[in-house]
């Protein structure tokens, strides 16, 4: 089975995960609740694949359940045992989906997904939170007992700590000296030049009166990093200089400045600009 290549921030470290788990086996939606054996297979291939591309939800709302959250809590506990005084969160997944033959059968009620190329990111939730980069092609083994689905061998990934101050810091930096179609940014960079577009979008007429149509930034310029909280994973900094375009038939250029806070959600493989406050444009 071969599987596409993903790409996830930072290196990788040799922290080994491993371990097994148990959950319950629910037939029923599954088609056929007379023999278990026969649909256990689509009822692997189909709770797997729930998690091919999962992002933590957000707060409030509820994660996967059965035997794909059993899965996912299988990584994160072992993430967790392999890492002494460390509390892990799994903020993203992302593998190809399987196809039903990608589940083979082993002997009566074991079943054997082998070569799953996952990549992933996590956090610690502890007081000082770290975030983590995890990938590994591991061998997921089902075993079904009278009442359960055993999953084991849970292992085969390699986990790395990432200093969020260092993604945050580098991403910010990024932003000075930025000008339109030159500048290439990274996807992090460039998630918060399109918050502050919006963030700018969205203010403008209120303070202004202009409702712009279209906003581009053409140029920034900003001072060096003021703060990072790595705990709340944000960003403080001055825009010293800018300038946007309002696109359409006005045409209209706004002078931008401000002390800029940058919020990162960290549930993607590449963190995302989830938010900014506190920059400020002005017409020309």
């Amino acid at each position: 089975m071969k599987k596409r290549s993903k790409k996830i921030i930072g290196g990788l470290g040799a922290a080994t995960i491993s371990g097994t788990i148990a959950a319950a086996a629910v037939a029923q939606g599954c088609g056929n609740t007379d023999n278990l054996f026969d649909v256990t297979p689509q009822l692997i291939m189909a709770e797997l694949n729930q998690l091919a591309s999962y992002n933590e939800p957000e707060a409030g709302q509820p994660g996967p359940g059965g035997l794909a959250g059993e899965i996912l809590s299988a990584i994160r506990m072992e993430l967790t045992t392999q890492n002494p005084g460390v509390n892990f969160d799994i903020s993203s997944l992302l593998f190809d989906p399987i196809i039903l033959s990608d589940v083979s059968t082993e002997g009566q009620g074991t079943y054997i997904v082998r070569n799953l190329s996952i990549v992933g990111m996590g956090r610690d939730t502890t007081a000082s939170p770290t975030l983590y980069n995890f990938t590994g092609s591991t061998n997921l083994t089902f075993v079904r007992t009278t009442s359960a689905l055993n999953v084991s061998n849970v292992e085969g990934f390699t986990a790395t700590a990432i200093d969020a101050a260092t993604i945050i810091l580098n991403a910010t930096n990024e932003l000075n000296g930025y000008e339109r179609g030159v500048t290439e940014l990274s996807s992090t960079a460039g998630s918060m030049v399109t918050s502050m577009t919006t963030f700018l979008t969205d203010l403008l007429p209120n303070s202004n009166s202009i409702v712009p149509t279209t906003l581009d930034f053409t140029e920034i310029t900003s001072s060096a990093v003021e703060r990072i909280n790595a705990e709340s994973f944000s960003s403080t900094f001055t825009l010293t200089s800018g300038t946007a375009l309002q696109l359409g038939a006005s045409a209209q250029t706004y002078n931008l400045t401000g002390t800029v806070v940058v919020v990162i959600n960290i549930g993607n493989p590449a963190p995302q600009a989830e938010s900014v406050s506190g920059l400020m444009g002005t017409p020309t």
